[in-house]
């Protein structure tokens, strides 16, 4: 890496090059942790928690042993993490952290690079302000600070990005090229939406090079590396293939057909999706980046004509790629704010690449250089409070996931043993008790499963309301957990009552509902849940 002295003389940086993504990962750190500590608790999280667990604690596998909907590489690094502790939520939710903080290093990296004949101090501004507008964007804290599968497939696909680009300044690209193929095939395998990446990249490796075979050994060396990251999803679906069919392809249909019958239709049709993208990213509160973006855009349009050839070409890349993330991000109906999270590290990347174009001694633009610095000073002012509580960071007691821990800990001393029955599979997996693996994707499998034949539950793992009676017949629950989905709840509920469960105070919101005493004695007496499962369907 290079820096100017006074004199503005280019000389040898003594920092290494993974100096850049350090430091922006440092930066990032404190902010996207005080997120993670403390939002609130999403019912997307349930079934990649209660995966992960099943996984790592009762040797069970997705989609043969429980329904899951999305591709497995989540499970398998929840399960590794869930082998040395058994606080779930925080464990899951410390790795989507420094997933998202990871993601901001390679951004600043990025720029490090991008403005690498800039004096150092300079270069440490710029990435610091394109760090601090990524997370000061509604769609960053909106997204990060769960434990989903976004923040570790978007980082595999921003490395994936970078790590290409890269590899195609080397005489000698293959080793990078390979590398960067198993990253995104990492990205692949923890979000299927991250899939259509992979064409623009082989466009990307095919336009660089200058014959044909020496193009071809390029994409060869891409294509083993994604190959060889998506073996483990191979074998996930050749273990259950019918399962593995359904969470992945079948899924979104049956969850649209669920949407209408139930008449919750937004962001279902194509012209939802754009309504909606608009009112988030035009009229809404993610101006900045987008607005900026602009900005950059027009200034590069002013400035004194130059071959179009000085932007990086790393600008020409990020085109490229741009309209495949929006198909990643239109793909899923119905789709939620957090499907265009891909897009902020992408568009701060395309910012940098604009600035990183206008010469820099060009006086006249110096005013671009102060609206840059005001637009993030304006940013961070704006959703500052969302990060109100990183002054608490230092103290466990007041975090969100010691809270729910807490809770968790007064459940066990309610039901000390034996399965729970409930849609918020996350509470009692914390505490340590078990849960119906029919149950683990919390209401996703639940509120599906009527439109499903019958015929494909068992190999689906599926149980609908009308099915409880048989299901529990011989393996009735220790207790139900109800007061997080009301609508969804009521059979569990109907079935409480039928059979004499009684209601404890359990919360201000919750309602924990405690098997009788004959029903206590006979469900101790019956076998561990796990065996009773291997019994019926193995």
């Amino acid at each position: 890496m290079q820096s100017e002295t006074a004199d503005g003389r280019s000389v040898q940086s003594r920092w290494p090059a993974w100096s850049g993504f350090l430091i922006g990962t440092v930066i990032a750190l404190p902010f996207v942790l005080t997120l993670g500590l403390n939002n609130l608790v999403s019912y997307d999280e349930d079934q990649h928690i209660a995966a992960g667990v099943l996984f790592a604690r009762d040797g069970l596998l997705p989609y043969r042993d429980f329904a899951y909907f999305h591709v497995p590489y989540l499970i398998y690094a929840y399960g590794l993490l869930f082998k040395f502790t058994d606080q779930y939520l925080l464990a899951a939710r410390l790795f989507s952290a420094v997933c998202a903080a990871l993601t901001c290093g390679a951004i600043f990296s990025a720029a490090w690079r991008l403005f690498e004949t800039r004096p150092s101090r300079q270069r440490l501004l710029i990435g610091t302000g394109a760090v601090v507008l990524v997370i000061s964007t509604p769609l960053f804290f909106h997204t990060v600070g769960h434990a989903w599968n976004q923040e570790p497939a978007v980082f595999c696909a921003v490395l994936a990005f970078l790590g290409v680009h890269g590899a195609l300044e080397r005489t000698s690209p293959g080793a990078r090229l390979l590398w960067s193929g198993v990253v995104l095939g990492l990205g692949i395998g923890f979000r299927i939406t991250v899939a259509p990446l992979v064409l623009p990249f082989a466009v990307m490796i095919w336009l660089v090079g200058s014959a044909a075979r020496e193009r071809l050994r390029h994409l060869a060396c891409f294509a083993a590396g994604l190959a060889l990251a998506l073996c483990p999803v191979v074998w996930a679906g050749l273990a259950a293939p019918e399962g593995f069919v359904f969470g992945n392809i079948e899924f979104p249909r049956v969850n649209i057909d669920y949407r209408l019958a139930s008449t919750k239709t937004h962001t279902v049709s194509l012209l939802d999706k754009l309504s909606a993208a608009f009112e988030w990213f035009v009229r809404g509160s993610n101006w900045a980046l987008l607005y900026g973006l602009i900005a950059a855009w027009l200034t590069a349009w002013i400035r004194p004509p130059a071959p179009r050839r000085s932007w990086p070409r790393l600008f020409f890349f990020l085109l490229l790629t741009l309209p495949f993330l929006l198909l990643g991000a239109f793909a899923p109906s119905p789709f939620a704010k957090q499907y265009f999270y891909p897009l902020v590290p992408f568009l701060a990347l395309g910012a940098l690449c604009l600035f990183a174009g206008v010469p820099p001694h060009l006086n006249r633009l110096r005013w671009m250089w102060r609206f840059a610095a005001v637009l993030v000073l304006i940013s961070a002012l704006r959703t500052g409070s969302k990060y109100s509580t990183l002054r608490d960071i230092a103290d466990a007691s007041q975090w969100h996931v010691s809270r729910l821990r807490q809770e968790a800990i007064h459940l066990r001393q309610l039901v000390p043993d034996g399965p729970i029955l409930t849609l918020s599979p996350t509470p009692p997996l914390e505490a340590g008790l078990r849960i119906y693996p029919e149950f683990a994707t919390g209401a996703f499998a639940w509120r599906v499963a009527p439109f499903v034949p019958r015929a494909r539950h068992t190999a689906l793992r599926l149980v609908a309301p009308e099915y409880l009676e048989a299901r529990f017949a011989s393996d009735p629950p220790a207790a139900i957990l109800l007061g997080f989905r009301e609508s969804w709840e009521k059979p569990l509920l109907r079935y409480a009552r039928d059979h004499g469960y009684h209601r404890t105070v359990f919360l201000k919101d919750k309602e924990l509902w405690l098997a009788p005493d004959g029903m206590m004695r006979s469900q101790l007496a019956q076998n561990d849940a796990a065996l009773f499962w291997n019994k019926t369907f193995k």
